[in-house]
């Protein structure tokens, strides 16, 4: 699975690179970290994206990863994210802690957003709505690669509400 998730995210992004978006996608990959008892997520979206969102919701201009860089950004970013990536752990929603993101100007200027959930014992389901940009971009598709020891599953959702579910045994 993780060659399938690989070469379908390289062909994304190589056609990038030939014209104005003509795709739009992110990228969500969920690793269960046993040894630290958390999940440790990493969303990849593009940064030019996420600005245009943010600067319609709060009507400025928000200028990601520039020297004008609102100084609310980050903020604006944790709030989206807490709007638009929401998990239930075995039945209980939880919340995620932000790590920290990072641009990357030499990969069509995309940008990780790392988040963490502490605490996480054990999975039993794993569900989450994940509708990033999807109040952007009418083609918007997010997909999902998840990791556990017994299990790695790639996951593609294009339902409107954005609903996921991974059930382990």
């Amino acid at each position: 699975m993780g060659k399938q998730f690989t070469i379908l995210l390289f062909i994304s992004l190589f056609l990038l690179a030939f014209g104005a978006h003509p795709i739009y996608i992110s990228t969500t990959e969920i690793d269960y970290n046993k040894d630290q008892k958390r999940l440790e997520i990493a969303i990849k979206v593009f940064s030019d994206d996420l600005e245009n969102i943010l600067t319609k919701q709060k009507g400025t201009a928000i200028e990601i990863g520039t020297e004008k860089e609102h100084e609310k950004a980050t903020d604006y970013i944790i709030e989206y994210m807490r709007t638009h990536f929401k998990l239930e752990l075995n039945g209980r929603v939880v919340d995620f802690n932000y790590v920290n993101r990072k641009l990357v100007r030499d990969d069509f200027f995309a940008m990780w957003v790392l988040l963490e959930v502490p605490k996480v014992y054990k999975i039993k389901t794993l569900n989450l709505t994940n509708n990033i940009l999807m109040d952007l971009n009418e083609g918007q598709q997010n997909f999902i690669k998840f990791r556990e020891k017994r299990d790695e599953g790639y996951i593609r959702k294009l339902a409107s509400d954005g609903a996921y579910r991974v059930t382990l045994k």
